[in-house]
């Protein structure tokens, strides 16, 4: 009877203390840990919102300046002589460079030190050359040697109908004609640019691409003040996924397994949770 009754008491405590404990219990920890991840996602949410409000803030400033020639006839004037192949050495060409130049010597001035320069490509261009004027020397060059209809940009520019395009330049070798003059300019390597169709108020046709060209160091600050573990990083991407920057070079041959939303990848360094941030306005996205 004795054993019967500790036995039932046994029992009792089980499912009366101990069982409940051990189901709310269980349920507090996952409740926790849903609310953790969330959290946790949250944050990984906003700090992606934040970093591609930033880039887009940016290229925003970019896109402005490609849209120089429709607010200042004196630079559409200049790309409407390139485009018709009729500059000269007559006073009427050098008056329309020189108003040109000019004019583009104080955008530069006024606009981000980080622009490196703007070059234009007329459509009507039968000896492939691209002009570029630098800002820090403010010379134009004429340069020949630039194969620019080989570039992935190139037709998805002329198929934009004006929309601005963003990709990799890498090294815009067109300016380094200043260095040959024995101008002192940095050669910066990690160059982006901001390309659109020009089109002719006159004429009203497009006469060719403008190519305002910028380093990469804004963007590189911009991830700089944002701080990930040691088991994440941020990725932004350009239209072809190619990486434009990232916070963990380890991690760019993941930029080609990507597709949208919260994607898993496996690798050979364990697996990745992937969120995808499209910047406003671009064909760029932040990962």
């Amino acid at each position: 009877m004795k054993r019967s009754f500790q036995s039932k008491l046994f029992i009792l405590f089980i499912t009366s203390i101990l069982l409940p404990l051990l189901v709310m219990s269980s349920f507090l920890s996952f409740y926790f840990n849903n609310r953790s991840i969330r959290t946790s996602e949250q944050n990984i949410f906003n700090t992606l919102y934040t970093v591609s409000q930033n880039i887009r803030i940016y290229l925003d400033d970019l896109k402005r300046v490609s849209l120089s020639p429709n607010v200042y006839p004196d630079v559409m004037n200049f790309y409407e002589q390139l485009n018709r192949g009729d500059a000269d050495d007559s006073y009427p060409s050098y008056l329309i460079r020189y108003k040109y130049r000019t004019l583009m010597q104080q955008l530069l001035t006024l606009s981000r030190s980080d622009i490196k320069g703007i070059a234009f490509i007329p459509l009507n261009n039968p000896d492939s050359i691209i002009y570029s004027i630098d800002t820090h020397t403010g010379v134009i060059n004429n340069t020949t040697n630039y194969n620019y209809k080989d570039k992935p940009w190139y037709n998805l520019v002329k198929e934009s109908r004006g929309t601005p395009v963003f990709s990799l330049s890498g090294e815009a070798e067109y300016y380094e004609a200043s260095i040959s003059a024995g101008l002192t300019v940095s050669n910066e390597k990690n160059i982006f640019s901001v390309m659109r169709l020009v089109c002719s108020d006159d004429y009203k046709r497009y006469i060719g691409i403008i190519k305002v060209d910028a380093s990469s160091a804004v963007i590189r600050d911009i991830f700089n003040n944002i701080s990930t573990s040691a088991h994440s990083g941020l990725l932004l991407l350009d239209h072809n996924d190619d990486v434009v920057y990232s916070t963990r070079e380890s991690l760019n041959p993941l930029s080609k397994s990507l597709n949208t939303g919260i994607t898993e990848i496996a690798t050979v360094n364990g697996s990745f949770y992937c969120y995808i941030q499209p910047i406003p306005n671009t064909t760029w996205r932040l990962v």
